[in-house]
C-alpha cells in the first residue's frame, strides 16, 4: 500500500465529504484525491523519479498536503527543510541527505486543487510497501538531529494502530495547530484522513483568544497541543468551567505533562484529555492514557498500545521490576533498525530488537509507565540521582510559577548542582522560591533558581536545557 492511496479509498466511499480546510475553501475527497494525482503527474514530468529524495519548503496549507501526499504517491522520498530555519541550515540537510530537488512555493500550483482538470493517470502510482517515503529528524535537543526512514509499510501499520487505540470519527474536524513541517504534524492529518475525518490548516493564529475563537468559529472537535501551548493557553480560560467543553479530544504528546497541568486542563478546558508518548522517529504513540487511566494513574503515561511491547531496563539491558528506574526500551513490528548515516547513535538506540528512545521510566506492578524524562537530564548530585520531572512537578505547583525546567549544571566537586529555570506569572522573590523549594524537594532542591521572560525552546517546542546550562554557566 502507498501512503495516499487513502485518499482514493476515501473518494470512492465518502467522495463529497471535506477533507481539507484552509480559511473558506473547502476541499473533498475526492478533489484533494484528483489534486494529489494531478501534483503527482507534475512531479514525474519535473524529472523526478521513485527513490529520489527531495525537500519540502512550504507553508503549513492545502498545497502543501497535496504536494506531501503526491511525492509519497510518485515514489519519491521526502524531508521536510521548514521555512523558519535559515537558508544555510536547510541547504545543510539537502547536501547531508542528498536531495536532488527542492519543492518550495514557487514550484506548486493552486490550479491542482481545481474542480476541472485532466483525469488521474494511474502510471504515476508507485507501490509504495518497503519502500521509503519520508526522511524524519529527531528534534535535535541532545545535538545534531538523527534521522530516520520511513517506509511506506511502516506508516501504515502505525495508522492503523492510532485509528484502533485513539480512535478518529468521520464526522470530526482536525485543527493542524503543529505546522506541517514537522512529521507530526503532517502524520496527525493522515491520522485524521485514515478516518475520513477533515483536516483544517493554515497559519496559526499566534495570540490564544484569537486561537480559542478559531476553534468555536470552525467547530474543531480535536486538538493536538504541547505543553507550551497549554501553558500559555490558561490565563485566557475561565477559572470555574471549562472553554472547550464540546471539543472531543485534546490529545498531547512530545513532554511530560505534569499533574497539576493535567487538573488544569480537565477543569478548565475539556475533559475529553488523551495524553500519548511516543517518538517521532520510530513511532507513536508507544503508551496512551486516558479516562479512567489518568484517574487511577495519575502522573502516567499509560499503558503500552496492543502491538508495542515495552520494557524498562538497566544499564547492562536487564529488565527491571516495578518501582525502579531505568531505561525505557519499546519492541514494535513496525519499526526502523537504524539511524541514517550514523553507526554510533544506532548501536545505543538500536540493541538486541528493541529501540532505546533515550527516556527514563518507571513501571507501575499494574505496567503503567512514568516517565523519568532524558536519560541525558538526570542530575547526580554528590551521588543523590535527581529526575528533571520531579523539580519540575514540584515548581509548577505553585501559583506564581507558569513554567519551569530543571537541568544539570557540571561540577568539578559536586558531579552535577541541580537547578531550575522559571517563568513567573507574578513576582516572587528569589529567596522565596529558594526556601519553597528546599521545603518540598529537601536535598533534591535545584541549588539555583533563575527567572527569565522565556524559556528557550526548539521549533517543535521543547525546552533547551543544553542553552541552560549554558546560560547557567555564563552567569553563576
Amino acid at each position: 500500500m502507498n501512503v495516499a492511496d487513502v485518499l482514493t479509498r476515501r473518494a470512492e466511499r465518502t467522495p463529497h465529504a471535506p477533507a481539507v480546510i484552509e480559511g473558506d475553501c473547502v476541499w473533498s475527497y475526492a478533489e484533494l484525491d484528483l489534486a494529489v494525482w494531478r501534483a503527482a503527474a507534475a512531479f514525474r514530468r519535473r524529472g523526478l523519479a521513485p527513490g529520489d529524495v527531495v525537500g519540502v519548503t512550504l507553508p503549513s496549507n492545502a498545497l502543501h498536503l497535496v504536494a506531501g501526499y503526491a511525492l509519497a504517491r510518485m515514489g519519491a522520498v521526502q524531508i521536510s527543510l521548514p521555512l523558519r530555519e535559515s537558508d544555510a541550515t536547510r541547504a545543510a540537510l539537502a547536501r547531508r541527505f542528498r536531495a536532488v530537488s527542492v519543492i518550495g512555493p514557487n514550484d506548486v500550483d493552486s490550479a491542482w486543487l481545481e474542480a476541472h482538470g485532466p483525469a488521474p493517470d494511474p502510471a504515476v502510482r508507485s507501490s509504495g510497501e518497503d519502500a521509503g517515503w519520508k526522511i524524519v529528524t529527531t528534534s535535535g535537543t541532545t545535538g545534531t538531529p538523527k534521522a530516520v526512514l520511513q517506509t511506506h509499510a511502516m506508516h501504515v501499520v502505525w495508522r492503523e494502530l492510532n485509528q484502533a487505540v485513539v480512535p478518529v470519527q468521520p464526522d470530526e474536524r482536525y485543527l493542524a495547530v503543529v505546522p506541517l513541517d514537522f512529521f507530526a504534524g503532517f502524520r496527525l492529518c493522515t491520522d485524521v484522513h485514515w478516518a475520513g475525518a477533515a483536516a483544517i490548516v493554515g497559519e496559526t493564529p499566534p495570540a490564544v483568544e484569537e486561537l480559542l475563537e478559531t476553534i468555536d468559529r470552525q467547530g474543531v472537535s480535536y486538538l493536538y497541543l504541547t505543553r507550551a501551548h497549554l501553558q500559555q493557553m490558561l490565563p485566557a480560560l475561565f477559572a470555574d468551567r471549562q472553554r472547550l467543553p464540546a471539543l472531543r479530544r485534546l490529545r498531547v504528546g512530545s513532554m511530560v505533562v505534569t499533574e497539576a497541568l493535567r487538573r488544569e486542563i480537565l477543569r478548565r478546558l475539556t475533559a475529553h484529555l488523551v495524553v500519548a508518548y511516543g517518538t517521532n522517529d520510530v513511532g507513536s504513540p508507544f503508551t496512551v492514557a486516558q479516562g479512567e487511566t489518568l484517574a487511577r494513574f495519575p502522573e502516567s503515561v499509560g499503558f503500552a498500545v496492543p502491538g508495542v511491547e515495552l520494557q524498562v531496563a538497566d544499564e547492562a539491558g536487564r529488565a527491571l521490576p516495578p518501582g525502579e528506574t531505568g531505561m525505557v526500551r519499546v519492541r514494535a513490528p513496525a519499526m526502523p533498525s537504524a539511524y541514517l548515516g550514523n553507526p554510533e547513535a544506532s548501536s545505543k538506540a538500536f540493541r538486541g530488537g528493541w529501540y532505546y528512545p533515550g527516556d527514563l521510566g518507571m513501571l507501575s506492578p499494574e505496567d503503567a509507565l512514568y516517565f523519568k524524562g532524558r536519560a541525558d537530564d538526570l542530575m547526580n548530585y554528590d551521588g543523590i540521582k535527581i529526575y528533571p520531572s520531579e523539580v519540575e512537578a514540584v515548581l509548577l505547583e505553585h501559583p506564581a510559577i507558569a513554567e519551569a525546567a530543571a537541568f544539570p549544571v557540571r561540577s568539578a566537586v559536586h558531579q552535577d548542582l541541580p537547578c531550575a529555570a522559571v517563568v513567573l506569572r507574578q513576582a516572587l522573590s528569589a529567596e522565596a522560591l529558594q526556601r519553597y523549594c528546599v521545603a518540598r524537594l529537601g536535598v533534591r532542591a535545584p541549588v539555583r533558581v533563575y527567572v527569565l521572560k522565556e524559556l528557550p525552546r526548539n521549533p517543535a517546542g521543547k525546552v533547551l536545557r543544553r542553552e541552560l546550562a549554558e546560560r547557567a554557566r555564563a552567569k553563576p
